[in-house]
């Protein structure tokens, strides 16, 4: 690691040589391992895209459950009375 200009610090750090092992900026002869971690990050790859997609959809759904609520609210008699007051009273205005 020396010859490729990493420091002394750099090289005694663990964490950071699993850093640079990990992230491929340090190549290493040992197949199974490669292959470990190529699968890894395939693997992240996809949990990310599986969370986006779960995200995309949760999003999808607090809307269709939230704009009902809206109308309901209008309806109720006394409802913007109670708002605007609570307005005024935080605003200190009341």
């Amino acid at each position: 690691m020396a010859q490729n200009g990493y420091k002394p610090e750099q090289i005694n750090d663990d964490e950071y040589v699993y850093d640079q092992i990990l992230s491929g900026k340090i190549k290493l002869d040992n197949v199974k391992f490669n292959r470990a971690m190529l699968n890894n990050r395939e693997g992240l790859q996809s949990l990310y895209t599986d969370n986006m997609a779960l995200s995309t959809v949760d999003i999808a759904q607090q809307t269709i459950e939230v704009i009902p609520l809206a109308s309901m609210a209008r309806k109720i008699k006394g409802l913007k009375t109670l708002v605007d007051k609570g307005v005024k009273k935080y605003r200190g205005l009341e």
